[in-house]
């Protein structure tokens, strides 16, 4: 992390097959210029981005997130213990070898000026579909 963003911390990442997982190989965690690509070490529980810090007055979190084509996982966002957003990242509709981007905005406001905690998960144990890498970039907290 202190090579793509040293204010947040990975955790549960793990390695498997390269190139979004093939089969019954899970893909792979690594960076890629400024694209974080992450893959659960335990499908179960996830991997999870955390970060603390104190929040401005208009707070927002915003990024981008993606997924090869045919694979897909579940984006949970969490603002202390209140769950800001959950929504699907799915790579159906695109051709094999692309990469299919989602934008993502969270508004903090109702936690503007405390001290809190942000934690973005990654779940790929989903019922009819091929879990795949997540990507992560232009990750902001205004």
């Amino acid at each position: 992390m202190k090579y793509w963003n040293p204010d947040w911390k990975l955790e549960r990442a793990g390695f498997g097959g390269a190139g979004g997982g093939l089969g019954n190989l899970r893909g792979i965690t690594y960076l890629d210029g400024d694209v974080l690509a992450t893959c659960p070490r335990d499908p179960v529980r996830g991997v999870v981005l955390r970060r603390n810090l104190k929040l401005s007055d208009k707070p927002s979190l915003t990024f981008q997130v993606g997924t090869d084509a045919g694979r897909s996982w579940e984006l949970e966002v969490y603002a202390g213990n209140k769950r800001m957003t959950k929504r699907l990242i799915d790579g159906s509709p695109v051709q094999i070898g692309d990469r299919k981007w989602q934008s993502v905005a969270v508004d903090l406001k109702e936690f503007s000026g405390k001290e809190i905690q942000l934690r973005l998960y990654q779940r790929t144990l989903l019922s009819d579909k091929i879990p795949g890498n997540a990507y992560w970039k232009a990750l902001e907290i205004k």
